[in-house]
């Protein structure tokens, strides 16, 4: 008698083919109309999305601390989609770097996977995984007793986007993860664009007093801002670009 055990070890074992191109087409050009007719009307259901972009953007400026040798105190989203991160030590560069260009290769990599990955479940625990794992970076400081209701928030953000994606995975099929991974990876590089247009607007403003990525870079380096905008821009689409005609 076979057990539902056993026939989840013959899965793993078996791994089923990969989508065909054509469907695979299909899916991505469903979720890329979704994706700009819900931008162009400035839908509330992309609200939940614009917040895990941000949570996306604040942790790669977090993890590019880490990885630098320095620490990720903590950092607050708040509900207009804005976001602060806190780091301490690490090499100021990549860490301003890691914030808009971080978020568009994070974009780009999600779009490659959830197209060629023939298991793409794993792309959504994957996903799942990532979206959890901010108290695994996250060191205890001072600055984390400071709005703690927006610091609640990022980890609110965080833990729901991480159950939303084991709940894809374990329950919803091929062509469902397939829509879903490519429809958050559109999301993505539109609101990448977006941002960029913003700060090319507004190349002063941040929040809390802290400048915004650009601006801090340019002070940085003594450059002005808006050739920090349009480089990051342009390595942005470079890299979604590429990552499209990759995957599809």
């Amino acid at each position: 008698m076979t057990t539902e055990r056993d026939r989840y070890a013959e899965r793993m074992m078996n791994p089923p083919a990969p989508l065909d191109r054509k469907r695979v087409l299909t899916i991505a050009f469903i979720a890329f109309v979704v994706v700009f007719f819900l931008w162009q009307t400035r839908s509330i259901i992309l609200y939940p999305f614009y917040l895990l972009v941000t949570y996306v953007h604040e942790m790669g400026h977090g993890l590019a601390a880490v990885f630098t040798g320095g620490r990720f105190v903590s950092f607050h989203v708040y509900p207009n989609g804005a976001g602060v991160a806190y780091t301490d030590g690490g090499n100021q560069h990549l860490i301003l770097v890691a914030g808009y260009v971080g978020t568009a290769l994070f974009g780009a990599m999600l779009l490659y996977l959830a197209n060629r990955v023939r298991r793409v479940t794993l792309v959504s625990y994957g996903m799942a995984a990532f979206s959890s794992s901010l108290r695994s970076f996250w060191r205890f400081g001072r600055l984390e007793y400071d709005h703690r209701n927006h610091r609640l928030f990022a980890i609110m953000i965080g833990v729901t986007a991480g159950v939303g994606f084991i709940a894809l995975a374990r329950y919803g099929n091929r062509t469902a993860n397939v829509l879903i991974l490519n429809t958050f990876a559109f999301i993505i590089g539109f609101n990448v664009i977006n941002d960029f247009l913003y700060l090319f607007n507004n190349q002063t403003i941040g929040i809390d007093d802290i400048p915004n990525d650009a601006a801090a870079m340019a002070k940085l380096t003594s450059t002005p801002t808006a050739s920090w905008i349009i480089l990051w821009l342009m390595i942005s689409i470079l890299m979604m670009g590429i990552a499209a005609i990759y995957a599809l």
